[in-house]
């Protein structure tokens, strides 16, 4: 059916011509009452034919025409008018109009000679068409081939030369309308004027000469060419080139080139097969293409596409081999039937092989049933990590580049805004409290350049809630380029962590003072006999500035012998077994004196951390606990780890002591 476009200004004759044309069924007619409308069915419609009156209002119908032609690719238009004369016709037709029809005389009359310019208009586009693909496919047919096609006129002054020439450093430009003896090598020319001769005369054999490429380098080529003939008489030769090795080489150059083939086939890593594209035979193939099928090579000769296919496949393998010869290249996902009748999860990609004459269908596959099985175990598994994510008690937020939530887990919108309100788009930072915001925005800048951020401690103030102090760590997820993506981040509640260090810094402080204010002086020592602690009043007695006893040994300062050995008071109280000693007399140097200084070793267990975050162990005294294996992290270690504390008191000893 041939679909027409009718447009005038006269809805009466539109409806008129209308009915006429689609009473036999030949004609589907749309109609249109000013250019404007058909210009909009135009660009939603498509018709084979345009009818148009001359005189409308705004857009008269040569403006129209004018307007479509650069628009319509050759659309057939007719100019349909009860006015205007030769002017008007030979102005329509100027602008590119099919036809121009005179309205008047009998409708009959008049509607047949429309029906019949629509039909020849048509038929002439189609034809036009038709012709413009075949020579558009005969030309890139012409430029694919191997060989270089060309033609010549009766005395062998070339007419047209394919892009091959290419091949020997020629321009087709500058090769055509000169003679094919300029690229034939001297001692040759005798050889090819007598091949021309023997082409004209109706043999067609063909010739093997040297040429020179354009860097007067030999090459060998072989003719093939017949003679073009009108009434009998010789018009043109036309024929191929194809470049050739020397004669004695030729045989073992084509052995060569086919055991490469066979090699390079036969040890591919995935299948390959040549399909005839009528029969869906395989015309060649490799050893991994039989392997992965299940057949011996006798077997899979025998075998054609359609015994591969599978009914239940996601791209049926059928189809694409008939788009392929149209298409040209078909990448497909598909499932192959073995030769036991095993299903196989197939990708590979088909293309269509011109060769000349006859075509092939290349097909290259591979068997991807276990990358499909293990991608479906990673897709398993990351649904299996999602769900542990989300049900983790740790509060877990993905934050934009620009710090935005994008996603929380059940605990983090529970941390930020309970069950009813989903806290994703918002800033985090509008839930750190007003004090805290601009160091979190340092922390997010730290965390884009390093990467990571562990332990920063940030106040939350969430409406309706008390404040909560928690803890940031977070990793900056970038693109394969550098690129920031998002950033990965947790919030853990260290409320009650914050509190106890709070009141054990208080307790330090107290401790402290207390002890920087006693008479008696007070020495603490780690349990390898280190000093950490040494009061005024200490030294007051010693006369041992606490500088030089704070990190020697207890042996070293007061040097009292033996005080190390396990059954010593303080080996006894580093063991717990001693809570109080009656005293232990010391001779110790002071003031240039000697001073009998009377000590009480206690036994002293327990931990705190000061505000650098070291570990440190209370025995009636404080100082770092070296070596404690729990030292690490931000939560406080259990530390059972014991220390001694003296205290002394001391006056001048008349006499001294023996």
């Amino acid at each position: 059916m041939i679909s027409v476009l009718y447009v005038d200004d006269e809805s009466a004759l539109l409806e008129v011509t209308k009915i006429f044309m689609e009473r036999g069924g030949e004609f589907s007619v749309d109609t249109a009452t000013s250019a404007k409308e058909a210009v909009t069915k135009l660009k939603g419609s498509h018709f084979d034919a345009l009818i148009s009156d001359y005189q409308m209002p705004e857009m008269d119908g040569i403006e129209l025409l004018k307007y479509l032609r650069p628009r319509c690719n050759g659309m057939p238009f007719i100019l349909f008018t009860g006015k205007g004369g030769e002017e008007i016709a030979g102005e329509a037709l100027n602008a590119g109009a099919d036809y121009y029809i005179q309205k008047g005389g009998s409708p009959r009359t008049q509607f047949a000679e429309l029906e019949t310019k629509i039909r020849s208009a048509v038929a002439r586009r189609k034809s036009e068409q038709e012709l413009r693909r075949s020579e558009e496919n005969f030309r890139a047919l012409i430029e694919n081939l191997n060989e270089i096609v060309w033609t010549a006129d009766p005395e062998g002054t070339i007419t047209y030369i394919s892009p091959g020439i290419s091949r020997l450093g020629y321009d087709p430009r500058e090769i055509t309308g000169k003679d094919l003896s300029l690229l034939v090598a001297a001692e040759d020319i005798p050889e090819v004027a007598r091949h021309l001769a023997a082409t004209k005369a109706g043999i067609t054999e063909p010739c093997e000469f040297r040429v020179l490429d354009r860097t007067g380098k030999t090459r060998w080529i072989q003719v093939s060419c017949r003679s073009r003939t009108e009434n009998g008489s010789v018009t043109g030769i036309m024929g191929t080139l194809t470049e050739i090795s020397a004669k004695k080489m030729e045989d073992a150059d084509i052995r060569g080139k086919e055991h490469l083939h066979r090699l390079l086939m036969d040890t591919a890593a995935e299948g390959i097969v040549a399909l005839d594209p009528d029969t869906g035979s395989p015309t060649d193939y490799n050893d991994e293409a039989c392997r992965i099928l299940g057949y011996t090579r006798d077997d899979f000769a025998k075998s054609r596409a359609a015994d591969w296919e599978t009914p239940d496949a996601p791209q049926k393998f059928s189809r694409i081999l008939n788009e392929v010869p149209q298409t040209g290249r078909s990448v497909f996902d598909t499932r192959f039937r073995t030769r036991d009748g095993t299903f196989r999860d197939i990708r590979g990609t088909a293309q269509r092989i011109d060769g000349g004459i006859r075509q092939w269908i290349g097909v290259t596959f591979r068997d991807v049933t276990d990358e499909n099985t293990s991608a479906q175990r990673l897709v398993d598994k990351a649904a299996e990590y999602s769900d542990l994510y989300e049900e983790v008690p740790v509060a877990g937020f993905t934050l934009s580049s620009a710090g935005a939530i994008t996603a929380a887990n059940r605990a983090g919108m529970a941390l930020l805004a309970g069950k009813q309100e989903r806290p994703v788009g918002t800033p985090l930072r509008d839930y750190i409290t007003a004090d805290g915001q601009a160091a979190f925005d340092a922390a997010l800048v730290e965390l884009a350049v390093s990467g990571g951020v562990r332990g920063k401690v940030f106040s939350l103030g969430i409406p309706g809630k008390a404040e909560v102090m928690v803890r940031f760590d977070g990793t900056a997820i970038r693109d394969p380029d550098g690129s920031l993506r998002r950033f990965s981040i947790t919030l853990a509640d260290v409320s009650a962590l914050v509190a106890e260090r709070e009141a054990e810094q208080t307790a330090a402080r107290t401790a402290k003072g207390i002890i920087a204010g006693l008479r008696d002086g007070v020495i603490a020592c780690t349990p390898d006999l280190l000093v950490t602690e040494w009061n005024e009043a200490m030294e007051d007695i010693s006369g041992i500035p606490a500088k030089d006893a704070i990190g020697k040994l207890l042996t070293e300062v007061l040097q009292f012998s033996g005080e190390t050995r396990p059954d010593s008071a303080a080996g006894r109280a580093l063991a717990g077994e001693i809570r109080g000693d009656p005293g232990h007399a010391l001779r110790v140097p002071g003031h240039g004196k000697e001073r009998v200084v009377q000590g009480r070793l206690l036994p002293g267990t327990g931990r705190y951390r000061n505000n650098t975050g070291d570990c440190r162990h209370r025995a009636g005294g404080y100082g770092p606990h070296a070596g404690c294996p729990e030292d690490s992290g931000t939560e406080p270690p259990v530390c059972d780890r014991r220390r001694s504390a003296i205290r002394c008191s001391g006056g001048t000893a008349p006499g001294g002591l023996p």
